[in-house]
């Protein structure tokens, strides 16, 4: 038969073979191998390949469960990350956002949870991405591409190199810079906030401009007063 399981006594292994040819090895140090037949990375489980293109295709892991029945708030599977005993530190978890139609519409959200400092049951919900594309961080219902919600939500931008760090919104008529800060509050260089728009058939002009020393420019430019217009 070309079908078997064996030891390799010299290479300390254990082996499947289906149709003729390996597809599972547990190597000497523990590792389980899927779709080869050695490794040496540190890790407990590796899969190459898939049973449709073999070892040279992309290497899919599928986690299903088992039914077709699954509705806003079903858990389809987790990624649970923690230590012996259940002792839980984090999840990533994939929850129905609606009714499945098997076959035609799946809705998931995609959730990333974590445990705080004296906590140690389920991780806490903190990011979201759902079904729509949108992503929640602190809440699970964002209504904009990114939502943020917290106690005094802030959003902190650092650039390397201290040389241009902005925020760059393009809807076709807008963007919108904060230049040449570096990092927040040490005073070490001079910063300035900006705003530019895009007129129709224009190109990108800055309109507002508020300099390191406080002076307010509206226009382009260095404001040559508190407020220069």
């Amino acid at each position: 038969s070309n079908t078997f399981f064996g030891f390799g006594a010299g290479a300390d292994t254990f082996r499947v073979h289906t149709a003729g040819s390996e597809r599972l090895r547990i190597d000497s140090n523990g590792r389980i191998l899927i779709g080869l037949t050695s490794d040496s990375r540190t890790t407990s489980l590796i899969i190459s390949g898939n049973s449709s293109s073999g070892s040279t295709g992309q290497a899919i892991l599928n986690m299903d469960i088992g039914t077709t029945s699954i509705s806003d708030g079903t858990s389809v599977g987790v990624f649970r990350f923690g230590a012996t005993g259940d002792r839980r530190g984090a999840d990533i978890r994939a929850e129905g956002a609606g009714t499945w139609s098997a076959g035609s519409s799946h809705p998931t959200d995609l959730i990333f949870g974590t445990n705080a400092s004296g906590q140690a049951s389920t991780p806490t919900e903190r990011v979201r991405i759902t079904s729509a594309g949108k992503m929640g961080v602190g809440t699970n219902n964002p209504n904009r591409t990114l939502t943020v919600t917290s106690n005094g939500a802030q959003l902190d931008l650092h650039d390397t190199d201290n040389s241009t760090l902005g925020i760059y919104m393009n809807g076709g008529n807008a963007s919108l810079y904060c230049r040449g800060n570096s990092t927040l509050g040490d005073g070490s260089m001079a910063g300035l906030f900006t705003v530019h728009t895009h007129p129709a058939g224009g190109s990108i002009t800055e309109r507002f401009r508020i300099a390191s020393n406080g002076r307010v420019k509206i226009g382009s430019g260095t404001p040559k007063a508190q407020l220069d217009i």
